[in-house]
């Protein structure tokens, strides 16, 4: 589905996050794009509405490149998507953008217009609190779809605390119990006059004295002759054959190789096949460039980050080369905002 830039919206707190979903059934005109991932497939949906009603739907699998359009993508999205999660973007377009909107998009315009409760699709936004130290807070995801169960944007107005809230968990400090050291002490010889009294030992008695330690002896292990006995049996008969036939067999097999090397000389080469065959119905060859610009007008818009470069089979340093390329040659936009991560958009026409 091809669709205008459009005013990319994000709630920036609690109470305005409720009022875009309520506005959302009522007096909303734009469109949102759902993206999940089933059984290693990422799929992508764009509903386009009007007044709480969609009004066109399109459906694509980036894994085999199937695109569904209209009322077969509308029932994709009830039956496929049911009980998925995944992320959601929602963009506010005015009267002329949306009327351009449908007119580029025949093929995906609903007969009648379903109202959008009827997809049952819960919204949810994660929210991180604000610490202690009176920073403000910033919000995580801005939206996040769930579907396949009962509807949240009728019980908006019933039950306004939908809003499941993030807390880091407390780290719990573990303390080890304190075991008393163990103390030493060592006997001390008397040495002064005093101490000689106090212990009654004569003065003419010799002070003691400690033995020295005694140096230990190891054996000498008896020395090895360098030259082996005479009486060393000799090799025998049978075991000088099989060295001789090993060394035949070498042999035999060396000259069998550089036979084969210099008749593989003589062959004329074979022609070299290329290995990326061209794009099915025309002559071009399409590369990774070309498909992360196909990816971007097909998506709206990409993050420049590891998850990107997954998909299209390269390193991020790449990807962020290839995109600066697009860019000069104006073909999409890079985004770097102050918070997040930075996106590819595509070029406004």
């Amino acid at each position: 589905m091809k669709l205008p830039q459009g005013a990319h919206v994000v709630p920036e707190c609690a109470e305005n996050f409720y009022d875009i979903c309520r506005n959302i059934k009522s007096s909303f005109r734009g469109y949102m794009t759902l993206s999940t991932t089933l059984d290693n497939q990422e799929y992508v949906a764009n509903l386009l509405f009007d007044s709480g009603n969609v009004t066109a739907a399109s459906v694509v699998n980036y894994a085999t490149q199937k695109n569904l359009s209209g009322n077969e993508a509308l029932e994709a999205i009830k039956n496929k998507l049911a009980g998925s999660k995944g992320g959601l973007e929602l963009y506010t377009l005015s009267a002329t953008e949306f009327k351009k909107a449908t007119d580029d998009n025949p093929a995906d315009i609903l007969t009648p217009p379903v109202p959008i409760t009827d997809l049952h699709v819960k919204i949810k936004a994660t929210i991180i609190k604000p610490p202690k130290s009176g920073l403000l807070s910033k919000i995580k995801n801005a939206f996040s779809f769930h579907s396949g169960r009962s509807d949240e944007i009728q019980r908006l107005d019933k039950k306004p605390a939908g809003i499941a809230v993030e807390e880091e968990p407390k780290k719990e400090t573990q303390t080890l119990p304190q075991t008393p050291r163990p103390q030493f002490a060592f006997p001390k010889i008397p040495s002064g006059p005093i101490e000689r009294q106090q212990k009654n030992i004569p003065y003419d008695q010799p002070r003691p004295q400690r033995p020295l330690p005694q140096p230990q002896t190891r054996p000498t292990p008896p020395r090895q002759s360098d030259t082996p006995p005479a009486t060393e049996p000799q090799a025998s008969t049978q075991e000088k054959t099989k060295e001789e036939e090993y060394k035949r067999q070498l042999l035999a097999a060396r000259n069998e190789r550089v036979a084969k090397i210099a008749q593989q000389q003589k062959e004329p080469p074979k022609p070299i096949t290329p290995t990326i065959q061209p794009t099915a119905g025309t002559d071009k060859v399409q590369t990774t460039i070309d498909r992360l610009y196909r990816h971007v007008q097909m998506k709206g818009r990409a993050p420049l980050n590891e998850t990107t470069a997954h998909q299209l089979g390269i390193t991020k340093t790449q990807l962020e080369e290839w995109a600066i390329i697009l860019e000069e040659h104006n073909l999409i936009e890079l985004h770097y905002p102050t918070i997040g991560e930075p996106e590819i958009i595509r070029k406004k026409t």
